[in-house]
């Protein structure tokens, strides 16, 4: 399991959640916009370089085989966009940097489980930093 969870879907989701019930609109329109582009970029990039997990997984059909694919780490792409997305909303240095931290463990933690290869957790900052600019640009 990654950080308490940080990189993981249900964080994600529990953080919109969050960002609707303070009235947060503008923030949670990003990040819902990042997390559709997200799960539409990972899985696509995974079926165009099928690389296998360093723990390989097994499937039997095609949906299996976009999860089994470890090229790139969809945690590390949420934990990079969430901080490029927040980064603008607070504004702060210091949150900032807690958040970086935050993220770097979360790609630490797939590389420690086996996840992941270097290559995989390179490739999800990538896509999640170029993610969350472009969302922010719009």
């Amino acid at each position: 399991m990654s950080v308490l969870g940080l990189g993981g879907l249900v964080f994600y989701l529990a953080l919109c959640v969050f960002l609707f019930l303070t009235g947060a609109y503008s923030v949670l329109n990003q990040l819902l916009i990042t997390l559709v582009l997200l799960y539409i970029a990972v899985p696509l990039l995974r079926f165009l370089f099928f690389k296998e997990r360093p723990k390989k997984q097994t499937y039997s059909n095609f949906f299996e085989k976009i999860d089994a694919g470890s090229f790139p780490s969809m945690h590390a792409s949420r934990s990079f966009a969430l901080l490029f997305v927040f980064h603008r909303y607070f504004n702060n240095t210091m949150i900032s940097l807690v958040l970086l931290i935050s993220a770097l463990l979360i790609c630490y933690s797939r590389l420690y489980f086996k996840k992941h290869d270097l290559i995989d957790i390179i490739g999800g900052i990538v896509v999640g930093s170029v993610t969350g600019y472009l969302v922010l640009m719009l």
